[in-house]
């Protein structure tokens, strides 16, 4: 009764599952791994304070545009990621039916087999064009990473640090270590933003868990008959009646 109810089959509420404990770990983890390198920072502002405040505006401008357009994209690309997971039980549920029913379909003729076969074709056809639409966005999100990233934010980060070099505040040694910690510093200050893609994932996971477990909760307290055995060993069911 509960397996009739739910949208998705157990294996993908385990896949849910799995996707809320990974996210919120790599979340936290990655973003305690950066705070020794944040403790930085402050030496920065000391040595260069003017150029950091005219780099760190720009910086911050142009990842907020960048992550409001993969917001965008991720958004879609659950919503893909949603019906074709939907369509693959739908045709995981027909598949079961028609296997089950398969001695019934050959007795019918040629026309309900043939009308079988479109309908699995129907349902495949489906799940491919979500698969591709979103393996296409991911691609773009992707790509506009890698952009942002090699184009724009190392960049910027290595011209400030190419003139704090020229005047003296830091050697060519500490480039990669004050280079990454401008970049944890950015990524601090815009942590929901550039996290949108994984908390889109984990919000959706979360709230098809909640629909599990609501579900869950109304099968374990539907109605159910009720029953005893008396001392003269005598079985009495009430509220059950038999209907023609």
């Amino acid at each position: 009764v509960m397996t009739k109810k739910l949208k998705f089959s157990p294996g993908i509420y385990a896949t849910y599952m799995d996707t809320v404990i990974s996210t919120s770990n790599d979340l936290i983890s990655r973003k305690c791994f950066a705070l020794p390198k944040m403790m930085l920072l402050p030496k920065i502002l000391s040595l260069k304070p003017l150029l950091l405040i005219q780099v760190f505006p720009i910086i911050l401008v142009v990842d907020s545009i960048k992550s409001a357009v993969l917001a965008k994209i991720t958004m879609k690309t659950e919503e893909l990621s949603k019906e074709k997971k939907e369509i693959e039980t739908i045709r995981s549920q027909v598949e079961q039916f028609d296997i089950k029913s398969s001695h019934v379909l050959q007795k019918s003729g040629h026309g309900s087999l043939e009308f079988t076969k479109l309908r699995w074709i129907e349902l495949t056809d489906k799940i491919q064009k979500k698969h591709t639409a979103r393996e296409i966005l991911k691609m773009v999100g992707r790509y506009l990473r890698a952009l942002y990233w090699l184009d724009i934010l190392s960049p910027m980060v290595e011209c400030a640090l190419a003139e704090m070099i020229a005047y003296g505040n830091i050697i060519s040694a500490e480039i990669m270590l004050y280079s990454r910690a401008m970049q944890d510093a950015v990524d601090f200050l815009l942590m929901r933003s550039r996290a949108e893609a994984e908390l889109s994932s984990l919000n959706t996971a979360i709230a098809n868990l909640q629909e599990y477990v609501v579900t869950w909760d109304e099968s374990r307290t539907r109605a159910t008959t009720q029953c005893s055995i008396h001392k003269n060993k005598v079985l009495s069911i009430n509220n059950l009646a038999y209907t023609s």
